[in-house]
């Protein structure tokens, strides 16, 4: 079994888009030197079946503690940890694999929906007292971020492993915002950096379950 701790997964650019602030922060943290021995990090690509195979063989092949999932999430303000896995998948955009999901349950033997079992608000209020902008969100959409969250924590579920698994939704970097509508927030990067950093850093200090 692998000594790596955490997970953290990032996602490739996607629907036109150059770059991905999750792909960013990924390689970034990869050269955290607080991360090396016990963080393992891998990127996604924007595919329902592609993205999900890779984490869940992940899962199986290793024993981590923690999962962390990053994905962008045009129109978000904060970095939002994520609550819900929502066992439904709709979407009119296409995956990378030009799929797009007419609406449907991701799993009919499953329940309508994962609640993640790490305390969010307890995680926010940590974070929000070192100047981060973090919420809670109750919605992590219906496309692949959704989908990867929930067939995730169904595994988990399912083989009885002491692993949490968090999605996180960061918002559009400025360079990205410049071309959407006016108004469009986003965050810069070295701020979804600290805020990331920091979450891992609070979840090292979990004790084991």
């Amino acid at each position: 079994m692998s000594k790596k701790r955490i997970l953290v997964t990032g996602f490739e650019p996607f629907g036109g888009e150059s770059i991905n602030p999750s792909q960013l922060l990924l390689e970034k943290l990869q050269r955290e030197s607080l991360f090396l021995d016990d963080v393992q990090f891998e990127l996604l690509p924007v595919s329902f079946e592609k993205a999900a195979v890779t984490c869940l063989q992940l899962l199986r092949e290793h024993a981590y503690d923690h999962v962390i999932q990053l994905g962008q999430a045009g129109g978000r303000k904060t970095i939002c940890l994520e609550r819900v896995a929502l066992n439904w998948v709709e979407s009119k955009l296409q995956d990378e694999e030009g799929f797009s999901p007419d609406g449907g349950t991701i799993s009919e033997k499953a329940p309508a929906a994962y609640l993640n079992n790490l305390d969010l608000n307890k995680l926010r209020d940590e974070l929000k007292n070192r100047n981060h902008q973090v919420t809670v969100s109750l919605s992590a959409g219906s496309f692949v971020c959704n989908y990867l969250y929930f067939k995730s924590q169904e595994f988990v579920q399912n083989q009885k492993l002491a692993t949490s698994v968090l999605f996180i939704h960061v918002p559009y970097l400025p360079e990205q915002a410049n071309s959407k509508a006016e108004a469009t927030p986003s965050m810069e990067f070295e701020a979804m950096y600290a805020g990331i950093r920091d979450l891992i850093v609070l979840l090292k200090k979990i004790p084991k379950r």
